[in-house]
């Protein structure tokens, strides 16, 4: 599994330096717009390994290693994870120390709603993934975008709306709790239905 996620990080970090340059430059920005933007593109990245290993024909060198199925399909799962929390984590950082030097209280409704855009972003992974592990990167692209761009714009919308938002503690506990774990049901599907769809494909 290491070697998967080093083979993709690679990859990425080769050709895709501009790219994750911006990631960076995004998450830097002051506010969660352009940090939601920066998460949810982080998100998309497994789209663009996915692309890098059917044009260099990696299913078929892959299936002479001694890889299972289901960790080529959970590495590219892992690959998201850890780059979406990876830009939420550059954002939060640049967040608290923009306000450390302007010698400010960091904005926990800002935080809160960094925190919904990371699950917005895993949600998006557990939507699309069995896409494109079904119809291919090629013919799953346009149904990805379209996905992407509507959880994109209504995180935007939204989060207005979620900063303005006033229930009690105990309440919003319950409410975020319950969103953690349907997030969590949803990639567990999200990775089994993967892993059946790329059989398939192999075969």
């Amino acid at each position: 599994m290491k070697g998967l996620l080093l083979k993709d990080l690679y990859t990425l970090g080769k050709q895709m330096k501009i790219f994750l340059v911006l990631l960076v430059a995004f998450a830097l920005i002051p506010g969660y717009s352009m940090s939601a933007f920066a998460v949810m593109y982080a998100a998309m990245l497994p789209m663009t390994a996915l692309a890098y290993d059917e044009r260099s024909k990696w299913d078929t060198l892959a299936a002479m290693m001694p890889y299972s199925t289901g960790a080529l399909v959970l590495s590219k799962y892992l690959l998201g994870y850890f780059l979406a929390f990876c830009a939420a984590l550059i954002a939060l950082a640049a967040q608290v120390a923009l306000s450390l030097f302007q010698h400010t209280s960091v904005d926990l409704d800002a935080l809160v709603a960094l925190l919904a855009v990371l699950c917005s972003a895993y949600l998006l992974l557990a939507i699309n993934m069995p896409l494109l592990f079904k119809l291919g990167v090629e013919r799953g692209r346009l149904a990805f975008l379209i996905l992407t761009v509507v959880t994109v714009l209504t995180v935007i919308a939204g989060a207005d709306k979620l900063l303005n938002l006033r229930v009690p503690n105990a309440t919003f506990l319950w409410i975020a709790g319950g969103c953690l774990v349907c997030i969590v049901i949803a990639n567990a599907l999200s990775v089994l239905l993967s892993i059946k769809f790329y059989r398939t494909r192999l075969n």
